[in-house]
Order: structure tokens, then sequence, then C-alpha cells
């Protein structure tokens, strides 16, 4: 009973601190406003093209389903995925028997760029639910509908599928999971349901997915402040010092 109450507090505490953020606009990241730009032309032309390679063509065509509203309609999807990101956070540590579940699960929902992510038209949240999901579904030994989740983690933002070797990690070492059957019927499946959200993208692009970004240099100082200051913020990282 006491987790069940957890539960609703954690998703309702979620939803309603995003209101204020969600009704004024898709927010200053360009990529917001390119996929919105996208729906728009698919919408006008039924001709996808992506809005950036290599492609995220879930919210580009769920917002050529809304017209003038489709900032808005992400916007609430994205509050909606976070709140469900955090109860099946919350349900996995339940599973793996964490204590003090009901603060880690609200770190998880209000550390910085969670928080900023919850409230766009990204993809962000959406493929952070469907990884969560998916180790939960491993957690249950429901291993095709796991392989379908973590096809969507990808198929949503394609950049995550570099999360599959700690998931092999997680599987092995976390969920127990030996027999290689399951190894393969859950990539199978994976694999699968990747490749049909991503009909669009390769009968555009072929396999030509990747953008050539040219010459580019590694600035350790820039993914330091990625990796800290903007993930968790000053309050979080004294958070973490602290703890």
């Amino acid at each position: 009973m006491k987790d069940k109450i957890n539960i609703i507090f954690i998703f309702f505490a979620v939803i309603v601190s995003r209101l204020p953020f969600i009704g004024n606009s898709p927010g200053f990241d360009l990529d917001n406003w390119l996929v919105l730009q996208t729906g728009k032309k698919i919408q006008e032309t039924g001709i996808y093209r992506a809005s950036r390679l290599p492609g995220y063509p879930v919210s580009e065509y769920l917002a050529s389903l809304f017209g003038n509203s489709a900032w808005f309609v992400l916007n609430v999807l994205s509050v909606l995925f976070t709140a469900f990101c955090c109860v099946i956070f919350y349900k996995i540590l339940q599973q793996l028997n964490v204590k003090d579940k009901i603060m880690a699960t609200l770190a998880l929902g209000f550390v910085q760029s969670v928080f900023i992510a919850s409230t766009s038209n990204m993809e962000y949240m959406w493929s952070l639910f469907f990884l969560l999901l998916g180790l939960w579904l491993i957690l249950k030994k429901y291993i095709v509908f796991a392989g379908l989740a973590l096809g969507l983690m990808v198929g949503t933002r394609f950049t995550n599928i570099v999360l599959l070797l700690p998931i092999v990690y997680f599987l092995y070492f976390i969920a127990k999971i030996r027999f290689v059957r399951d190894y393969f019927l859950l990539f199978g499946v994976a694999i699968f349901t990747f490749g049909v959200v991503f009909i669009p993208v390769f009968h555009k692009y072929s396999i030509h997915i990747f953008p050539n970004v040219g010459e580019s240099s590694v600035d350790i100082k820039t993914i330091i402040s990625q990796y800290t200051m903007y993930i968790f913020g000053i309050l979080g990282l004294l958070g973490l010092l602290i703890g």
C-alpha cells in the first residue's frame, strides 16, 4: 500500500512541477523547432525529410499530426513520459530491493537535465522511458516485451544505441539471464522494432544516416562540464558531494 501511495505521489509531483513551463513555447533549443518544421513539411507534402540525422521519425511524424498545436502536444508528452519514467524507475528499485526508493526516484525526476528535457519537444525522456521500461521487463523476465521497449528506445533516439552494451551487463549480472537464446530473442525483437520505426529514414537515406561533421576536436573541459554541471546543476553536484 505504501508503495502505491509513493508512486501516485511521485507521478503527480513530476507533472505538477512542470505545468508552469510547458505552455509558453517549444523552448530555445533549435532542434525543437526543427522537429516542428519537419512535422509541418510532412503534413503539407507527405514526404519525409529528417529534421537532423540520423533521424527522429517518432517525434517528427507525431508533430505532423497536430498542426500548430504540435509544440504543446509534444511538450505534454515529454512531461507524461517523464512521470512514467519515474514510476518505472521506482518499480525497478523496488524489484532490486533498494532502500530510499522514493528519494532516489525524486532525485531522478528533479535533476537539472531531466527537468529541462521534460519540458521540451525533444525525445530525451521518451527514449529514457523505453530504456527503463525495457530494464523493468527484463527483471520480470518478459523478454519479448523488453526487446520491443529497447527497440523503441533506439527508434525514438538513435544515439542511445550506445546503451545496448551496458544493457548486456545488466542482463547477465543484475537480471541473471544466462540462456543465450534469451539474448538472441531480446536483441532480435529490438532490432526488428527499430527497423520498423526507421522505415521512413532508411527509405529516404538508405544507410547514409550519419551526418558528416567534418574535422572536430575534443574539448576535455566541455566534456567534464556537460557530464557534471549541465546534468546535475550546482545543487545536484553539492548533493552528490555531500552524499
